[in-house]
């Protein structure tokens, strides 16, 4: 195993996607490179309530710009104001 794949060994990756294919595609990438997966959740009112209720430890999450209609900048917002560090992800251009 090379330096680049040991970098999400143990970390908790908060996945946030409305789309199932993509959240079990993206889920899986994850836990092959050694990350456990916080979710998949499929909307930002889970996803906030998820970390203000403090039930899981996040290292860092992917967030689906889109939910069903719904943005996720709510989620974006909790998490940096937890100093966790996440990425955008999105469909759109």
């Amino acid at each position: 195993m090379n330096e680049q794949t040991k970098i999400l060994d143990g970390r908790r990756i908060l996945v946030v996607e409305d789309d199932y294919l993509v959240a079990l595609g993206l889920s899986t990438v994850l836990e092959e490179a050694g990350a456990h997966v916080v979710g998949p959740l499929a909307s930002a009112q889970e996803a906030v309530a998820l970390l203000e209720e403090g039930r899981e430890e996040v290292d860092a999450a992917v967030l689906d710009v889109d939910l069903n209609g719904e943005k996720s900048y709510p989620v974006a917002d909790a998490l940096a104001s937890r100093n966790i560090r996440f990425i955008f992800a999105t469909g759109y251009g």
